[in-house]
């Protein structure tokens, strides 16, 4: 039972009952006439077999927005370039359509997002997906905010909705590799992708930090390869 005038339906029979220690499975509520982003509170009813009441709970729940995409779970791993980390985040499709692609790039157009597409397909309408780790090259000072722009694309890139991501640039690391581009511990053919797809930019193999990838930053990530 949900007494909530924001919710339908407010009575919802489960057939056959559940017994203690079981799931339902999924069950769909529609929530209306609330603000996008915003805690909604409401009640929550248990009823038996013969309508009455066992158990009242009052949940909270944020609210996605409506329009497009949901990024929830954002995870920032700071590495030992200044500007530079790495991102993971929960993706919830919000659209009509099943998402194959998303695409991220700056929102102000400095600095660099690698990759730049992640196949993810197909996410079905307000379904999940993880996605991460993303290699981040700000250039931004540590402390301030970072915006980044998803684009939620259909399997066949037809169809397509913008939402952003905006979190605070953290703090470099002390104490990691430089040439561990990715962040996993170890140097090896990952970080090498992430350099050569780089190449020529001041995107995330700038391993010592002079602005551009070059064959000075390919130098120290062999030496340090392994």
């Amino acid at each position: 039972i949900l007494p909530s005038p924001n919710m339908s339906p407010n009575v919802i029979p489960l057939n056959p009952p559940v017994l203690n220690g079981n799931s339902s499975g999924p069950i769909t509520v529609t929530i209306t006439g609330q603000q996008p982003g915003t805690e909604f509170c409401f009640d929550f009813i248990l009823g038996d077999v013969d309508g009455d009441e066992c158990c009242h709970l009052s949940p909270c729940i944020e609210l996605p927005d409506c329009d497009c995409a949901q990024v929830t779970d954002v995870v920032l791993t700071p590495t030992s370039v200044p500007g530079q980390f790495t991102l993971n985040f929960t993706f919830t499709n919000l659209e009509s359509y099943a998402t194959g692609h998303l695409v991220l790039f700056p929102t102000s157009g400095t600095g660099t997002v690698t990759p730049g597409i992640v196949n993810v397909g197909p996410v079905a309408p307000y379904g999940s997906t993880n996605v991460g780790p993303i290699t981040v090259n700000s250039g931004a000072a540590p402390g301030s905010q970072y915006c980044i722009t998803l684009g939620n694309h259909s399997m066949n890139w037809l169809q397509c909705c913008f939402v952003e991501i905006c979190v605070t640039v953290p703090n470099p690391q002390p104490g990691l590799n430089p040439a561990d581009l990715n962040g996993d511990g170890k140097v090896d053919a990952s970080d090498l992708g992430i350099l050569l797809g780089s190449w020529g930019t001041p995107g995330p193999g700038d391993v010592n930090g002079d602005g551009t990838v070059d064959a000075a930053d390919l130098g120290i990530l062999l030496g340090a390869w392994g």
